[in-house]
């Protein structure tokens, strides 16, 4: 299996609606605990105003049990003229082949919390 994964977000908020599209590499370190890096082409509506950057992205997935994953991430993005950098932390419950429901916390430059659902294609697990 290719360590590759094709990605897709969308966040919405009062004033900023954001699309991220792109690439992670997936590397495991042990059977439980693996590395990512990834890079997107982010595209963002802010009141009047519309910009298109890019976004970089690297953390660790760890399994804590068969169905949890957790994940610490930092991210940068450069849109509007700015550069911003976060530090994320990610919860992810699998409640059906493929489905996970997540939540997050984002702070730093981008401060955001965001619970929703992700499908993953292929076993990316």
């Amino acid at each position: 299996m290719l360590p590759l994964a094709v990605i897709g977000e969308y966040t919405g908020t009062d004033n900023l609606d954001q699309e991220s599209v792109g690439a992670i590499f997936h590397m495991p370190i042990v059977p439980t605990l693996g590395f990512f890096g990834g890079a997107t082409l982010e595209h963002a509506d802010r009141h009047d105003e519309t910009d298109t950057g890019v976004g970089f992205r690297a953390g660790l997935r760890w399994k804590t049990i068969p169905r949890l994953e957790l994940s610490p991430e930092l991210r940068f993005v450069h849109l509007f003229h700015t550069d911003q950098t976060s530090v994320r932390g990610v919860a992810l419950y699998n409640f059906a082949p493929h489905w996970d429901l997540q939540g997050a916390l984002q702070g730093g430059d981008d401060r955001r919390y965001e619970v929703g659902v992700r499908y993953v294609f292929g076993d990316i697990r």
